[in-house]
């Protein structure tokens, strides 16, 4: 590193000031104090156990695919594992905001889950003589008090918007007889402004509803929609590729689709995100394809922008790299078309 001197002082400036090499200081007092105090091995135990439980739900609600209606029995299941580690088993059949007010619901403390690792050093300092029966007991108390509030932030989120969620899981269609009509109507009286079915339509929605419970796993092609193959032999699918093979089938009487008036209102839900990662991708895009104190900040938001962005979301690479794309000549034609129409329209000559 260069340095210069100060040409009052004759010193030697390293650039910085001293309350930038105080800081570095008392940060190292800090960690200093931090790692010599028993119980931090015991705080980083327990979060590596505690936050295990949050990171399925985390990488699902980063999943691009639609997953409207996997919203509510995901959350559910969420919900029930922070639950067992701190509520008694007849307190699991149905957690609300009441289960978790209600004191007799608890496990007793010395019951509450910790994971193994954090309950075996809290017992090695204990039974050495390092921590007190009041610090073992205290940091249980505190891991009980964490997975109370989390259970209580997870129902509340949900209690939210519970209808939707809980209505919106009859789209699937590998749990589609045991959806109720109910869910259906659901959807057509908050979108009534949107859907505006008439009262034949509406039987015929309902009739359609009972066919597609009804209708066989032969009479779809679900190799499209395919995802993932798990070592156990489960699958993962698309919902919105198998509602998209539903929506093609003919009704066996006219020639008006099987699934017309039910895909409509599917439609709603399919489209519905799931979480705000979506939105988090696109603002990603901006900043990389726009970044600040570049160049490449000069960009047209609404040509130049929006085109590779368009591009981008449309064929992510994780679906094809750029590189290996091989477009067809048709494509390139119609590319070379349109360029050249874009040039005359935009040109600063005309």
């Amino acid at each position: 590193m260069f340095m210069s001197r100060d040409a009052r002082t004759g010193q030697q400036d390293n650039g910085r000031n001293g309350d930038e090499d105080e800081e570095p200081t008392m940060r190292g007092k800090r960690l200093e104090k931090a790692f010599s105090d028993p119980m931090t091995e015991v705080h980083i135990a327990f979060y590596v156990s505690a936050l295990s439980l949050f990171t399925h739900y985390n990488l699902f609600l980063q999943r691009a695919d639609p997953l409207a209606h996997k919203v509510k029995p995901m959350t559910d299941a969420l919900a029930r594992k922070i639950g067992m580690r701190i509520l008694t088993p007849d307190a699991l059949d149905e957690i609300t905001i009441k289960t978790i007010e209600d004191k007799e619901n608890y496990l007793p403390l010395s019951n509450v889950f910790v994971g193994m690792c954090t309950r075996n050093t809290l017992r090695k300092l204990l039974n050495e003589g390092i921590i007190a029966d009041a610090q073992y007991n205290l940091m249980l108390k505190a891991a009980q008090e964490f997975y109370k509030e989390s259970l209580k932030y997870v129902l509340k989120k949900m209690n939210n918007s519970e209808g939707f969620w809980k209505h919106a899981v009859w789209i699937d269609f590998f749990h589609r007889n045991k959806a109720n009509w109910e869910d259906v109507h659901y959807f057509t009286e908050m979108y009534k402004d949107v859907l505006s079915f008439s009262e034949r339509e509406y039987e015929q929605l309902f009739e359609e509803f009972i066919d597609f419970q009804t209708i066989s796993e032969a009479e779809i092609c679900l190799d499209e929609a395919i995802i993932e193959e798990h070592e156990d032999g489960t699958k993962e699918y698309r919902i919105d590729v198998i509602w998209y093979e539903l929506q093609n089938p003919k009704s066996p009487i006219g020639s008006n689709y099987r699934f017309g008036k039910l895909f409509k209102v599917a439609k709603i839900i399919i489209v519905t995100p799931h979480s705000n990662a979506g939105i988090e991708r696109v603002y990603s895009l901006v900043h990389k394809n726009k970044p600040e104190n570049s160049d490449r900040n000069r960009l047209d938001v609404n040509r130049s922008l929006s085109s590779i962005l368009a591009v981008k979301l449309d064929r992510p690479e994780s679906v094809c790299k750029c590189f290996d794309f091989q477009p067809d000549q048709k494509l390139l034609k119609n590319a070379k078309q349109a360029t050249r129409k874009y040039n005359q329209l935009h040109s600063t000559n005309t």
